[in-house]
């Protein structure tokens, strides 16, 4: 088995890598306009167009890349934990528990901090697009995500995912994306000033 630093790195370059493509496909739907709603003139086309103009709004492509944002957090917080030689015997997808291991071992990781946590205890104010997602679903916090952007029901069948507040945002989700791309670019730049 490797040694703990050359896992951490694998794991910092492969969030690194989840990140670039969220903040990719984030600044296309910014650059699109996000538009599901489209007014045209009768054409026989008219579905394949319609996909074409829409390929990137968050309606088609929203849950699966808050599936892969969320991922590459868990992959920053897994890979800070082993650059301290502190892995768990078995790996969570629990995000508030890594997180908050995280702000134990790296009190000094500020901007990063600030960072994640607005995502992982996202409020009304500092990130409501995953705010409302949370709390349509009754979540406390994001820890969830491995389930519910993945999945359409919980494991059991009992309860069905809302992802309506994530999804159909057209304009009024611009902002939220334009913030996500800025924050990735900060926390793939602070990834190297983990110490």
């Amino acid at each position: 088995m490797d040694d703990n630093l050359t896992i951490s790195i694998g794991h910092f370059s492969m969030a690194s890598n989840f990140l670039h493509l969220v903040s990719n496909i984030l600044m296309e739907t910014v650059n699109q306009g996000n538009v599901h709603q489209l007014w045209t003139t009768p054409r026989s086309d008219i579905d394949k167009f319609y996909e074409e103009q829409t390929k990137w709004s968050d309606f088609r492509i929203m849950t699966p890349t808050l599936f892969l944002f969320f991922h590459g957090i868990e992959l920053v917080l897994k890979g800070a934990n082993y650059k301290i030689g502190n892995p768990k015997k078995k790996p969570s997808h629990n995000l508030a528990s890594l997180f908050d291991e995280f702000k134990e071992n790296y009190p000094l990781q500020h901007k990063l901090i600030a960072a994640l946590d607005k995502y992982i205890y996202p409020t009304a104010t500092n990130c409501p697009l995953i705010y409302n997602f949370n709390h349509s679903n009754n979540f406390d916090n994001s820890s969830n995500f491995y389930e519910a952007l993945k999945y359409p029901y919980s494991k059991g069948l009992e309860k069905c995912y809302q992802h309506t507040e994530i999804r159909f945002l057209n304009d009024a989700g611009i902002p939220a994306y334009s913030d996500i791309v800025q924050d990735i670019f900060m926390i793939r730049a602070e990834i190297a000033n983990i110490k």
